[in-house]
């Protein structure tokens, strides 16, 4: 067996970035740029008012009264030109009159009828005008190869103009879920059978990725067509990932169909629980992962295996989970040869380890927002610092 570290950097330098293609941007959410992107517009694209109020053109005199002329919206294209002394109503986002000194808000003017008198501490040139080419110029680099492209990043793309980016090549993943005792949720179970969730939950997890499983298919304890699969799926992915099989039973025929698929051993089992029964292959430049079958094992596995290499194979620099080292609020005692992925819950900079840690429940895991690490044949006591790995969920569940 080797140490969950080492079996991470086996794997990961054993991974290669994806090529690359041109993507509409409304399907690109998740990906990676594979090139830079030059800002084909100024943003703004014309001087814009960032204020509901009035564009003024300043008196010679300095006078505070201004004659209303007309009144300008957000997506009105007429060109008007002001004149010392003129001024038209206008809203936010609309294109800024030529001649116009500055904008005044609402709160500050008072109108009537024609005429406008504003607060003298409004007549500031520039105030609240957004001027063309202020936030970029065209031409210029708005993003470099490499940056993910969330939802922030899509909008900014959205609001230059840009249609298509090219973006690493998206991963193609199957998921093969094995044994004859799963069900769907849609079934009555007989006696020795059990839900299925490893399947779901490998989905949802993908999905936090904004990846889509290509195939996701379940198969029967049987060596040949668990081959027969396997060998499909591997015809069709980039990686597969199967849960079951692949310990030393009677009926775990996952093992010797990757052995005769020529499928090569990056490493088989690895000191840690849960998940030691991990199986990481490759066959010329696909990967396969052999997961335990409980559902534990399954998502400490994906996290810290799984995810990792996709998040690579789509051009990411950063793909191991956020590491912090924070205080236990409870001992923790580990006297076996192998380390531990304990489901945990951190809050107000603290982490608790949570009760249930076997391989088959999820209930903790449902609890956990981060995994602590625990080396072999290491103990700590209450305020100790413990290695944690913070899982991909929302900030919220992080506490203040």
């Amino acid at each position: 067996m080797i140490d969950p570290k080492t079996a991470q950097k086996i794997l990961l330098d054993a991974t290669q970035v994806l090529g690359w293609e041109y993507w509409k941007i409304s399907s690109s959410l998740g990906s990676v740029l594979a090139d830079d992107v030059y800002a084909p517009v100024d943003l703004p694209m014309f001087d814009m008012s960032a204020m509901d109020g009035y564009a003024v053109c300043f008196n010679s005199d300095g006078s505070t009264t201004f004659s209303c002329i007309d009144s300008v919206q957000a997506g009105d294209t007429r060109l008007i030109e002001l004149l010392p002394g003129q001024c038209v109503r206008i809203f936010t986002g609309a294109w800024v009159p030529a001649s116009s000194d500055a904008v005044v808000m609402q709160e500050k003017a008072v109108q009537n009828g024609q005429l406008v008198v504003v607060e003298a501490s409004e007549l500031k040139k520039g105030n609240h005008i957004r001027y063309q080419g202020s936030q970029i110029r065209e031409g210029e680099r708005v993003l470099e190869a490499g940056q993910f492209i969330h939802p922030a990043a899509l909008g900014f793309l959205a609001g230059m103009g840009v249609r298509f980016v090219n973006i690493y090549d998206p991963v193609r993943v199957a998921i093969l879920t094995t044994g004859n005792e799963l069900q769907t949720s849609e079934h009555d179970l007989e006696p020795g059978e059990i839900y299925e969730s490893n399947r779901i939950l490998l989905e949802a997890a993908l999905n936090e990725l904004n990846m889509r499983s290509m195939y996701a298919i379940s198969v029967a304890d049987d060596a040949a067509e668990t081959r027969r699969v396997i060998a499909d799926l591997l015809e069709k992915v980039d990686v597969l990932i199967i849960t079951g099989g692949i310990s030393v039973g009677e009926y775990d025929f996952v093992g010797p169909a990757l052995a005769e698929l020529g499928v090569k051993t990056l490493f088989y089992k690895v000191a840690q629980k849960p998940g030691k029964p991990l199986f990481v292959g490759k066959l010329n430049h696909k990967t396969v992962f052999a997961l335990p079958g409980n559902p534990a094992a399954v998502l400490t596995c994906f996290y810290e295996y799984v995810r990792p290499c996709l998040l690579k194979m789509k051009g990411h620099e950063k793909v191991l989970l956020p590491v912090q080292f924070l205080p236990l609020l409870q001992p923790v005692e580990n006297q076996a040869n192998r380390a531990l992925f304990l489901k945990a819950k951190v809050a107000d900079g603290q982490v608790q380890i949570l009760d249930k840690q076997g391989s088959d429940m999820l209930h903790s895991f449902a609890m956990a927002n981060a995994l602590a690490f625990i080396p072999a044949e290491t103990s700590y006591a209450v305020g100790d610092l413990a290695e944690v790995h913070l899982l991909p969920l929302s900030t919220m569940s992080y506490g203040s």
